[in-house]
């Protein structure tokens, strides 16, 4: 185990994704964050679904 606590998965593929994986993290309008990753498995940038 890294440490590293999961984010979600992806929602192609099912992967579990973590930090290591981030490639945008912004603010949505309702003021939650939003995260773009980029998986590992199917190489699309998705964002992770919980």
């Amino acid at each position: 185990m890294t440490g590293d606590p999961p984010l979600g998965s992806c929602p192609k593929c099912g992967e579990g994704l973590s930090g290591v994986h981030v490639l945008v993290e912004y603010e949505k309008d309702d003021g939650t964050t939003g995260i773009w990753a980029e998986c590992p498995i199917c190489d699309e940038v998705v964002s992770p679904q919980e």
